[in-house]
């Protein structure tokens, strides 16, 4: 049976040099060159991005890498444009601080190809630390800090509840099947409605053990302005996924989960866990405002105004 065409997408805005080293991964992939092509989604990028893509495209010698340019709406939007300019029979979708492994691609084809019943499939984050240990980091911390482990043990393959979207590939089919991402997400909870989305209407997630990623940790992750980007400004738009998928969940777990890292980053002077603390105790006030609010009245019209109204403005 032939190899599939696959359509990558990449997904950016104003990350040229991260950009870089994601695309110059995936043109060495040990699948078949004419078997495969990349689509750079450039959500109004005020940087070279177009012209890294150009650039690379022609030194490569390979006429199907090109770069789609929209106006910034936030990383979904820019997925689903992706998705409606592919030609390929299965979309992937990386992440454009992820660094590609040779076989990821062959990887993520035969889990597909073996498994009728899986609607997609994913891999896990290991993470590429670069640069020295930060100071006032935790050990535990900085070693998994932007890391997914894979659940599985030593079975090649695990059915999985969540997929991560920066490392998520799919027939074309399911996407007409499912719906493409909700173009009203564009942070933390923006992959997760889908793939609820997909197990609500009987589909299946799979992750496996040999399809994965590097996922960048760089040292400005750590920076003040780093932590609370990742940490804390992004996490009330976990509120709005909520509010999507449906989701049910108490605001007590999330102020528990706050008082978690927030002793942990007290116990071990590590601004990582002290950030998670922060950012958690703020979800736990966006969703529980949600809930005493609004959710009880069942005024659905008011909740999404105020929710989506926060993430209009999409992330740099």
């Amino acid at each position: 049976m032939s190899q599939p065409f696959v359509s990558i997408i990449v997904p950016t805005r104003n990350r040229a040099e991260l950009l870089r080293d994601s695309l110059e991964s995936l043109l060495v992939l040990d699948y078949p060159h004419d078997r495969y092509e990349i689509i750079v989604v450039d959500d109004g990028s005020e940087d070279e991005t177009a012209c890294l893509v150009g650039s690379l495209g022609k030194l490569s010698g390979r006429q199907r890498v090109r770069c789609c340019r929209q106006q910034s709406g936030g990383i979904n939007r820019a997925r689903n444009r992706g998705i409606a300019e592919a030609q390929g029979e299965v979309m992937g979708i990386v992440d454009d601080d992820e660094i590609a492994p040779a076989g990821l691609v062959r990887e993520a084809v035969r889990l597909l190809m073996e498994d009728p019943r899986a609607t997609a499939v994913g891999g896990w984050y290991r993470v590429r630390r670069e640069g020295q240990s930060p100071a006032f980091v935790c050990r535990q911390c900085w070693e998994s800090f932007k890391s997914i482990e894979y659940p599985g043990g030593i079975e090649q393959a695990a059915e999985v509840a969540d997929l991560p979207g920066g490392c998520l590939f799919a027939w074309r089919d399911a996407f007409r099947l499912h719906g493409v991402f909700d173009d009203a997400l564009s942070q933390p909870g923006d992959d997760t409605e889908w793939c609820a989305r997909v197990r609500q209407q009987g589909g299946r997630l799979v992750m496996g053990r040999d399809v994965w990623v590097w996922h960048r940790a760089l040292p400005a992750d750590f920076g003040l302005r780093g932590l609370w980007k990742k940490c804390v400004r992004s996490m009330r738009y976990c509120a709005t996924a909520r509010w999507v998928m449906g989701w049910s969940g108490s605001w007590l777990s999330d102020l528990r989960q706050g008082m978690r890292f927030l002793a942990h980053g007290l116990r071990h002077g590590c601004l990582v866990g002290l950030f998670r603390g922060i950012g958690y105790t703020a979800l736990a006030w966006e969703w529980g405002y949600v809930q005493l609010r609004y959710a009880r009245r069942l005024d659905r019209g008011r909740v999404e105004h105020r929710l989506r109204r926060a993430t209009r403005k999409p992330s740099g």
